[in-house]
Formats: structure tokens, C-alpha cells, sequence
């Protein structure tokens, strides 16, 4: 049988041999002390202005239901999460690895859970009737080999291009319930005339990149596409995926000059403040644009990204508890918290993501989260490689250098023949 040691040993290794669990830019570890009784660190990196506000809720509603517990807000900022993945890398390797940290689905959830570093969670949710509150598919997303690892807590979706109203307004463009790649490069020329910059962006996190790679690959490819090509089924060279490039080099060079100085949320406080007229990016920027004052309906609106409608990219947050913790008792009376229906519903007021529970009343936050909550019960859920759900760690690495590489050289080719290298390695 393995050890917890000799699991940790191998985690290290594979990092060593270059699939870094860094480049799980969707994981924040949090530290823990083993099992002290009246302690507990949550690891994350939940730091953007509305994204600590909404962790602080929870940790709020813990307390005052906890109170002789004291809880370490663990979060580590920068990057959109590659700089906490770092630190949860290294204390992994260190043994030092945290008691509850924040994670993703699918594959991302499954590389620690093969490892043996997660506690197993059915029984808890057994006991709390889970099983029943959250949707089959998010459930075996958490699923590894029988086994339940993760309580999920927010639901995102990428394909997201938001539009200023007021920026709008000004230059006389109009955008309807849906977006086509016509109108939106002629919006991109309406705002180039009437000198304000058509897009923001800030690429200084590099997810804000890929979840636009990844949108604009959907919008060619379509649901089926985008899942033969993440799982091996069609090559990366395809015509599609190069036409795919061309439209996001369209995006990057239209958007503003500073692009790769700002954070994503950065990019979403100025598209706030009326510096641009399109945003495509994650609804994580939801949250940002409420805590800037901005109302929701009236000074901006948003599409799903070109050709993507009725499809959602997905990247989902989940909480996980370390094996290595002599007592889970408080590492479970937090997820049992953070995964209450009340507690989700108020830390999704403030987040802007929409809850993973079924029974969760959606009636009580923004136009944009029930409409969201509405399409997510329909819509095509694909999953994000640039958050590690679609593919294991390596193959999310070669996605980001690839990137990486293409915006450096724009070569279609030599980022074809990198992914279609990866993905038969």
C-alpha cells in the first residue's frame, strides 16, 4: 500500500519532471498543522476586492458558529491563481500540505486525489444528503475511482463578453441578446473611431488569455469539437483551431495598449469605469463590477462569446481537505458551512458566480446569476482546459505555453505543433 509520504514523493517528482502543479492555475492550497484542535488554515486564492469579501462571509458565518475555533485565511493573490498553486506545490512537497484548500473539478481534483493527498468525502456526504442537492454530473466531476473528494461552492462560466451601456450609448452601438463576430468587430471599429479602446483586457493572469483561446476554439468547433479535441479525439492542427487563433490575435490586438500590466480584475475595474466597450472574460468579474457600483442591466450587459450560445465553458470552485490531518473535525464543520444553501447563497450575493446546489433559490441575486442559473440547466457544460478540469496537469501546461509562444511569434503553426505534440506525448 502506498504511504501518505511516498504519495507526496511522487507529487514531487512529477512536478520535478515539468507537469507542475503551478500550472494548475485554478488551485489555492491552504495550510494546516496537522490537526490542531482549536485551528484551521483555508487555502485559496480568493483575493480580488469582491472575491475576499465574499471568502470573509464565510468565514463569518463559521466563526459565529464555531467560535473556539480560530481560522487562518490562508489566500494567496497574484496571477489568478498560478501563484498560489506554486505555494500549494511546495508545501506539498514539504509534507506542509494545507487543511481545507480551494480546487477544481475533473481532472485538476482527480491529480491530488490519485496522489492519495484528499480525504474522502462520501460519508460526508452521506450524512449531510449531498447527494441529493447537487447535479449528478457535478457530482462524478468529483468522482474518483467511486470515491467523493470535493464540496463544490461556485459555478463560473467563461464565454462571457460583457458590454459598458454607456460606452455604447456614446458611439451609437447597439448589441442584442446575442453577439455575432460581425457585429462585434464592428463595434471593435465604432469604438476605434469614437477613440476609446474596444476591449480590455488584462493578460497579466494568464487564464484570461486561454479562456478566450478556448471560447473562440468552441465558437469554430462547436460542444462536440471542443470535447473530441480535448480528449484526443481530433488533432489540434485542425483548420478550426488555426481560425481560432486568428480571431483571438483579432482580440489582443484591439485591445488596450497596457493589456499585459493588468490582472483580470484590473482589466474588469476599468471596463467599470467606462474604459472600454467589450470585456471578454470569466464572470468572476460580476462581483468586481458590483463592488465598483455598477448596476447590472443598466450600465452593462452581456453576451455569450461569438458563435459560443448555448454552450457554457465551465471552471467550478470546490473545497478539499488535506488526508494528512490527524483530526478533520474542523476541516469538515467548514465545508459543512461553506456548503450550507444559506452560506452559498450569501457568498454568491458578493462573488457573482452561481451556486451548485439544486435547491438553492437564485431569486435573491442578480439579473445576470438567475439568468446564468436558467441557462446552466440546459446549456452544453464544457469543461476548461485552462483550469485543469478537461486534461491533466501536463496537458494544461503545453496550453499555456503555447499560448505563451503564439503571442510572442503569432505562429498558427508552431502553436498547432506544440498542442498536437502534448497531446500524443
Amino acid at each position: 500500500m502506498r504511504t501518505k509520504n511516498t504519495a507526496r514523493r511522487r507529487l514531487a517528482a512529477i512536478v520535478a519532471g515539468g507537469v507542475s502543479l503551478a500550472l494548475l492555475a485554478a488551485c489555492a492550497p491552504t495550510g494546516g498543522d496537522g490537526g490542531d484542535s482549536s485551528k484551521l488554515e483555508v487555502f485559496s486564492y480568493l483575493t480580488s476586492g469582491s472575491e475576499a469579501d465574499a471568502l470573509n462571509a464565510v468565514f463569518d458565518e463559521f466563526r459565529s458558529q464555531y467560535p473556539d475555533v480560530s481560522v487562518e485565511n490562508g489566500a494567496v493573490s497574484g496571477g489568478g491563481g498560478s501563484n498560489a498553486a506554486q505555494v500549494l506545490q511546495s508545501r506539498i512537497a514539504g509534507n506542509d500540505a494545507p487543511d481545507v484548500w480551494q480546487a477544481h473539478p475533473g481532472a485538476n481534483l482527480a491529480t491530488y486525489a490519485n496522489e492519495g493527498l484528499l480525504k474522502d468525502l462520501t460519508p460526508l456526504f452521506e450524512e449531510e444528503g449531498w447527494k441529493d442537492v447537487y447535479p449528478k454530473d457535478v457530482i462524478d466531476s468529483l468522482t474518483v475511482d467511486g470515491k467523493i473528494y470535493g464540496v463544490p461552492f461556485g459555478i463560473n462560466q467563461m464565454n462571457v463578453v460583457w458590454w459598458n451601456k454607456n460606452v455604447a450609448a456614446k458611439l451609437g452601438v447597439e448589441v442584442g441578446d446575442t453577439l455575432s463576430w460581425d457585429d462585434f468587430q464592428k463595434g471593435v471599429a465604432a469604438a476605434k473611431a469614437g477613440g476609446v479602446d474596444p476591449i480590455c483586457l488584462g493578460d497579466k493572469d494568464p487564464f484570461t488569455t486561454g479562456e478566450i483561446v478556448e471560447s473562440a476554439i468552441i465558437s469554430h468547433l462547436g460542444a462536440d469539437g471542443w470535447r473530441e479535441l480535448t480528449s484526443g479525439k481530433l488533432s489540434w492542427d485542425d483548420d478550426a483551431v488555426v481560425d481560432a487563433l486568428k480571431d483571438y490575435q483579432y482580440i489582443v490586438d484591439n485591445a488596450n495598449s497596457d493589456h499585459t500590466a493588468l490582472t483580470w480584475d484590473q482589466s474588469a475595474g476599468r471596463f467599470a469605469d467606462g474604459g472600454c466597450l467589450f470585456l471578454p472574460l470569466v464572470d468572476s468579474a460580476y462581483g468586481e463590477f458590483l463592488k465598483a457600483g455598477a448596476k447590472d442591466g443598466t450600465d452593462f450587459g452581456w453576451v455569450y462569446y461569438p458563435g459560443t450560445e448555448g454552450n457554457i465553458l465551465n471552471v467550478s470552485d470546490v473545497w478539499v481537505i488535506s488526508s494528512a490531518l490527524k483530526d478533520t473535525t474542523n476541516a469538515e464543520d467548514f465545508v459543512k458551512v461553506a456548503g450550507s444553501t444559506e452560506v452559498q447563497l450569501a457568498y454568491q450575493k458578493i462573488k457573482g458566480q452561481i451556486p451548485p446546489r439544486l435547491d438553492a433559490d437564485v431569486s435573491s441575486l442578480g439579473a445576470y446569476q438567475q439568468q446564468f442559473a436558467e441557462a446552466y440547466k440546459s446549456a452544453q457544460i464544457l469543461q476548461s482546459l485552462t483550469f485543469g478540469q478537461s486534461n491533466p496537469p501536463a496537458m494544461q501546461q503545453a496550453f499555456y505555453d503555447a499560448i505563451t509562444q503564439f503571442n510572442a511569434s503569432g505562429d498558427t503553426s508552431q502553436f498547432t505543433a506544440s498542442m498536437v505534440a502534448a497531446a500524443n506525448g
